[in-house]
Protein backbone atom coordinates (compact mmCIF):
# COMPACT_ATOMS: atom_id res chain seq x y z
CA UNK A 1 0.00 0.00 0.00
CA UNK A 2 1.13 3.55 -0.74
CA UNK A 3 1.63 5.69 2.35
CA UNK A 4 -0.63 8.72 2.65
CA UNK A 5 0.56 12.05 4.02
CA UNK A 6 -1.68 13.81 6.51
CA UNK A 7 -1.14 17.08 8.36
CA UNK A 8 -2.81 17.12 11.80
CA UNK A 9 -3.02 20.01 14.26
CA UNK A 10 -4.63 20.88 17.56
CA UNK A 11 -5.81 24.38 18.44
CA UNK A 12 -7.26 25.76 21.66
CA UNK A 13 -9.45 28.69 20.65
CA UNK A 14 -9.74 30.07 24.18
CA UNK A 15 -13.49 30.31 24.76
CA UNK A 16 -14.45 31.95 21.46
CA UNK A 17 -14.29 35.43 22.98
CA UNK A 18 -15.11 37.30 19.78
CA UNK A 19 -11.57 37.27 18.38
CA UNK A 20 -12.50 35.15 15.37
CA UNK A 21 -10.32 36.82 12.74
CA UNK A 22 -6.88 36.26 14.34
CA UNK A 23 -7.78 32.72 15.33
CA UNK A 24 -8.94 31.85 11.84
CA UNK A 25 -5.79 33.41 10.38
CA UNK A 26 -3.62 31.25 12.65
CA UNK A 27 -5.58 28.13 11.73
CA UNK A 28 -5.36 28.88 8.02
CA UNK A 29 -1.60 29.37 8.36
CA UNK A 30 -1.27 25.91 9.92
CA UNK A 31 -2.66 24.44 6.68
CA UNK A 32 -3.68 21.24 8.44
CA UNK A 33 -5.80 18.57 6.78
CA UNK A 34 -7.41 17.85 10.13
CA UNK A 35 -7.50 20.11 13.16
CA UNK A 36 -8.89 19.38 16.61
CA UNK A 37 -10.47 22.42 18.23
CA UNK A 38 -10.69 22.65 22.01
CA UNK A 39 -12.78 25.15 23.96
CA UNK A 40 -15.10 25.18 20.95
CA UNK A 41 -18.88 25.21 21.37
CA UNK A 42 -19.98 26.98 18.19
CA UNK A 43 -21.24 30.06 20.03
CA UNK A 44 -19.07 32.49 18.06
CA UNK A 45 -20.94 32.72 14.75
CA UNK A 46 -18.06 34.43 12.94
CA UNK A 47 -15.61 31.74 13.98
CA UNK A 48 -18.02 28.91 13.14
CA UNK A 49 -18.65 30.40 9.71
CA UNK A 50 -14.93 30.84 9.07
CA UNK A 51 -14.13 27.27 10.09
CA UNK A 52 -16.87 25.97 7.79
CA UNK A 53 -15.21 27.75 4.87
CA UNK A 54 -11.80 26.26 5.68
CA UNK A 55 -13.04 22.79 6.59
CA UNK A 56 -16.16 21.32 4.96
CA UNK A 57 -16.41 18.48 7.51
CA UNK A 58 -16.94 19.29 11.18
CA UNK A 59 -17.76 16.89 13.99
CA UNK A 60 -18.45 18.50 17.37
CA UNK A 61 -19.41 16.76 20.57
CA UNK A 62 -22.73 17.47 22.23
CA UNK A 63 -22.50 20.99 23.59
CA UNK A 64 -25.46 20.39 25.88
CA UNK A 65 -23.20 18.16 27.98
CA UNK A 66 -20.63 20.93 28.35
CA UNK A 67 -18.30 19.19 25.91
CA UNK A 68 -16.10 21.64 24.02
CA UNK A 69 -14.15 19.62 21.44
CA UNK A 70 -14.56 19.40 17.67
CA UNK A 71 -12.75 17.82 14.74
CA UNK A 72 -12.57 19.93 11.57
CA UNK A 73 -11.43 18.17 8.42
CA UNK A 74 -10.87 18.61 4.70
CA UNK A 75 -11.58 14.90 4.36
CA UNK A 76 -14.88 13.11 5.02
CA UNK A 77 -15.35 11.89 8.59
CA UNK A 78 -17.37 9.07 10.08
CA UNK A 79 -18.35 9.69 13.69
CA UNK A 80 -17.35 7.16 16.35
CA UNK A 81 -19.86 7.14 19.17
CA UNK A 82 -19.42 6.59 22.86
CA UNK A 83 -16.44 8.87 23.54
CA UNK A 84 -18.14 10.78 26.36
CA UNK A 85 -17.56 7.95 28.80
CA UNK A 86 -18.46 8.03 32.48
CA UNK A 87 -15.77 9.96 34.37
CA UNK A 88 -14.00 10.65 31.08
CA UNK A 89 -12.82 13.96 29.61
CA UNK A 90 -14.47 16.02 26.91
CA UNK A 91 -13.79 13.98 23.78
CA UNK A 92 -14.95 13.38 20.23
CA UNK A 93 -13.74 10.85 17.67
CA UNK A 94 -14.05 10.09 13.98
CA UNK A 95 -12.54 7.82 11.38
CA UNK A 96 -11.21 8.61 7.95
CA UNK A 97 -11.97 6.33 5.04
CA UNK A 98 -10.13 3.27 3.70
CA UNK A 99 -7.69 5.48 1.75
CA UNK A 100 -6.25 6.36 5.18
CA UNK A 101 -6.61 2.86 6.67
CA UNK A 102 -9.73 3.97 8.58
CA UNK A 103 -7.51 6.11 10.79
CA UNK A 104 -9.14 7.01 14.13
CA UNK A 105 -8.81 10.67 15.16
CA UNK A 106 -9.63 11.47 18.80
CA UNK A 107 -9.90 15.00 20.15
CA UNK A 108 -9.62 15.44 23.91
CA UNK A 109 -9.77 18.20 26.52
CA UNK A 110 -9.14 17.28 30.14
CA UNK A 111 -9.87 19.33 33.21
CA UNK A 112 -7.02 21.50 34.40
CA UNK A 113 -4.50 21.61 37.23
CA UNK A 114 -4.73 21.40 40.23
CA UNK A 115 -7.39 18.72 39.67
CA UNK A 116 -4.75 16.11 38.90
CA UNK A 117 -6.67 13.18 40.43
CA UNK A 118 -9.65 14.04 38.25
CA UNK A 119 -7.35 14.22 35.21
CA UNK A 120 -6.03 10.71 35.96
CA UNK A 121 -9.59 9.42 36.27
CA UNK A 122 -10.59 11.06 32.98
CA UNK A 123 -7.70 9.68 30.94
CA UNK A 124 -7.97 6.26 32.52
CA UNK A 125 -11.63 6.09 31.49
CA UNK A 126 -10.81 7.27 27.97
CA UNK A 127 -7.96 4.78 27.66
CA UNK A 128 -10.30 1.90 28.52
CA UNK A 129 -12.77 3.10 25.88
CA UNK A 130 -10.10 3.47 23.18
CA UNK A 131 -8.56 0.08 23.96
CA UNK A 132 -11.45 -1.62 22.16
CA UNK A 133 -10.84 0.30 18.92
CA UNK A 134 -8.89 -1.34 16.10
CA UNK A 135 -6.40 0.11 13.64
CA UNK A 136 -4.18 3.21 13.59
CA UNK A 137 -5.00 6.02 15.99
CA UNK A 138 -4.13 9.65 16.67
CA UNK A 139 -5.14 11.25 19.98
CA UNK A 140 -4.70 14.98 20.20
CA UNK A 141 -5.89 18.02 22.10
CA UNK A 142 -5.46 19.93 25.32
CA UNK A 143 -4.31 17.58 28.08
CA UNK A 144 -3.61 20.40 30.55
CA UNK A 145 -0.49 18.47 31.55
CA UNK A 146 3.10 18.62 30.40
CA UNK A 147 4.89 16.17 28.16
CA UNK A 148 6.87 14.62 30.99
CA UNK A 149 3.98 14.41 33.45
CA UNK A 150 2.97 10.99 34.72
CA UNK A 151 -0.52 11.74 33.50
CA UNK A 152 0.51 12.06 29.85
CA UNK A 153 3.13 9.32 30.06
CA UNK A 154 0.74 6.78 31.61
CA UNK A 155 -1.98 7.54 29.06
CA UNK A 156 0.41 7.13 26.14
CA UNK A 157 1.84 3.90 27.51
CA UNK A 158 -1.61 2.43 28.11
CA UNK A 159 -2.42 2.64 24.39
CA UNK A 160 1.12 2.35 23.00
CA UNK A 161 0.98 5.91 21.70
CA UNK A 162 4.05 7.97 20.88
CA UNK A 163 4.28 11.69 21.48
CA UNK A 164 5.20 13.65 18.38
CA UNK A 165 5.96 17.14 19.67
CA UNK A 166 7.59 18.59 22.75
CA UNK A 167 7.03 22.27 22.02
CA UNK A 168 5.52 24.81 24.46
CA UNK A 169 1.96 25.97 23.80
CA UNK A 170 0.90 27.68 27.05
CA UNK A 171 0.48 30.43 28.13
CA UNK A 172 0.36 32.63 25.04
CA UNK A 173 0.39 36.11 26.51
CA UNK A 174 3.46 38.06 25.30
CA UNK A 175 3.86 35.27 22.71
CA UNK A 176 6.17 33.40 25.07
CA UNK A 177 4.63 29.99 25.81
CA UNK A 178 6.54 28.04 28.45
CA UNK A 179 4.73 24.72 28.88
CA UNK A 180 3.78 21.94 26.47
CA UNK A 181 0.24 20.99 27.53
CA UNK A 182 -1.27 20.36 24.08
CA UNK A 183 -0.19 17.08 22.53
CA UNK A 184 -0.45 14.96 19.40
CA UNK A 185 0.05 11.27 20.13
CA UNK A 186 0.18 8.60 17.44
CA UNK A 187 -0.18 4.85 17.41
CA UNK A 188 1.75 2.17 15.56
CA UNK A 189 1.91 2.31 11.79
CA UNK A 190 2.06 6.12 11.70
CA UNK A 191 5.33 7.79 10.69
CA UNK A 192 5.79 11.37 11.89
CA UNK A 193 7.53 13.82 9.59
CA UNK A 194 8.11 16.63 12.07
CA UNK A 195 6.28 18.84 14.56
CA UNK A 196 5.41 22.51 14.38
CA UNK A 197 3.81 24.69 17.04
CA UNK A 198 1.67 27.79 16.94
CA UNK A 199 0.44 27.75 20.53
CA UNK A 200 -3.02 28.27 21.95
CA UNK A 201 -5.02 31.18 20.62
Amino acid sequence: NTAKRLRVATFNIDDEDGQAAPRLASIEKLDADIIVLTEYDGSDAAFASGIAKLYPHLLACDGSTGCDVAIASRLPLTAVSGMLVVNGPNAVAARLGPDFANLLIVGVHTTHFPNSQRQFEQLSALSKRLAIEQGPMIVTGDFNATTQSRLVQDFGNSLDLKQTAFLPTYPTFANLPQLAIDHIMVGSGIITLGPEAAGDA
